[in-house]
């Protein structure tokens, strides 16, 4: 029976003694000029490393191949332009800056009538909704926003959002960004009505300059024929009919928020609505806890099998070993017998370790079945802590990789 303690038995460690051999000519040793076809060797170790990023290793946006940040400004934001995100101000992203006002007569396109704040829709009320829902991750993934290297977020509250701050993008509140909230106000100042009081009309005197320009206008009551108003005819009959309709899309000069849009009873972006309220809800779900098979995420199968095989196990009772595989064995339990590949063919491997680090006192032992070991029907037994070897298949027996 071959013992792992017969590799540390006494004899020769310096081989600088050995007549006709220096310190490191051994035949059995491998160094960087010397190779072995079964290791890598340093340089090619290093190369290989050297393609490699640290386990440790951050991304900034920046770095993502669809983003290009250049002399990013406080307050900008990331923009989709056509092919990837770019840094822009507020004005040149078409973003109305948080303290900005509109007369309410410079307003155009202003519905007559306003949808009720609390309302729903089916998804198919929605046009391309469904397909945009279609082309989006599961719910149940998720990334965070803290992972990424260039993104602080310190004691971070509701509604709070990320913005550039020169170096990082870190949270602030929409009064520190900038940003007006979904139910902010103006004065009458902001929209440019100064100088407008609560007077009624009918209190209101008449200017003796007013009423000369009065006397010289038409009665309101009066009509003219289309002829009589130069280019009217040829106008009409350049305009749509009154019961054409647009689409949201073609609309231009469209409003970022619903404020924009003067409406100021609107839903808040933190709103709630009750289940009853939510239409065209599936009659089933699947529950919490389910499983699906390989063949059911798209995909999937084809991206396994471009995988490397990952064959490490961990074990603390009887195992038998399998082809290219690690086998970790936990010696702090007892002795375990670890039995080779049962049908190797040339070149088959495996490797044994002690992670227990008591196979001092728990043996592990290598059975290799009905094949023999270095050429004799025996076993292997490893009895030295903390200690591993790989076992090869070449011709019809197994032999020990060093």
């Amino acid at each position: 029976m071959a013992k792992a303690s017969d590799l540390f038995a006494s004899g020769v460690s310096n081989h600088a003694g050995l007549t006709g051999l220096g310190a490191d000519d051994h035949p059995q040793y491998l160094n960087n000029t010397r190779g072995d076809v079964r290791y890598y060797g340093k340089a090619a170790i290093d190369t290989a490393l050297a393609g490699k990023a640290n386990a440790s290793h951050g991304h900034t946006l920046a770095s993502l191949s669809d983003v290009a940040i250049s002399a990013i400004g406080d307050g900008e934001v990331l923009v989709w332009s056509v092919s990837g995100f770019i840094n822009r101000t507020l004005t040149e992203a078409g973003i109305a800056a948080a303290n900005h006002s509109h007369a309410w007569s410079a307003i155009t396109g202003k519905p007559s009538t306003f949808t009720p704040t609390v309302h729903s829709h089916a998804i198919a009320d929605v046009t391309g909704l469904q397909a945009a829902l279609d082309a989006k991750a599961a719910s149940t993934h998720g990334h965070a926003v803290g992972d990424l290297s260039n993104v602080t977020i310190t004691s971070i509250a509701a509604g709070e959002v990320l913005q550039w701050d020169g170096s990082k993008f870190i949270n602030r509140t929409l009064g520190e960004a900038g940003i007006a909230a979904a139910s902010h106000s103006h004065t009458k100042a902001d929209i440019g009505l100064a100088n407008v009081d609560n007077t009624s009309d009918a209190d209101k005197p008449v200017s003796t300059a007013t009423q000369a320009a009065l006397d010289g206008k038409a009665a309101t009551s009066h009509s003219h024929a289309i002829s009589n108003v130069t280019g009217l005819q040829a106008a009409l009959d350049g305009k749509a009919a009154s019961s054409h309709a647009h689409t949201f899309a073609s609309l231009t000069g469209k409003p970022t928020t619903l404020s924009g849009y003067g409406i100021s009873d609107a839903a808040t972006a933190s709103h709630s609505h009750t289940w009853a309220a939510i239409t065209g809800k599936p009659s089933s779900f699947a529950p919490s806890a389910h499983s699906h098979p390989i063949s059911d995420v798209t995909g999937l199968q084809a991206a396994l099998d471009s995988k490397a095989t990952h064959n490490r196990v961990v074990v603390t009772a009887a195992h038998t070993a399998t082809n290219e595989q690690v086998v970790a064995v936990n010696s702090s339990a007892g002795a375990i017998t670890i039995t080779a590949p049962a049908s190797p063919v040339t070149g088959t491997y495996f490797y044994v370790a002690d992670v227990g680090a008591n196979a001092e006192n728990n043996n592990i032992t290598v059975d290799f079945g009905a094949r023999s070991f270095n050429g004799s029907a025996q076993d292997f037994v490893l009895d030295v802590s903390e200690f591993g070897t790989g076992f090869i298949y070449i011709g019809s027996t197994w032999r020990l990789l060093r």
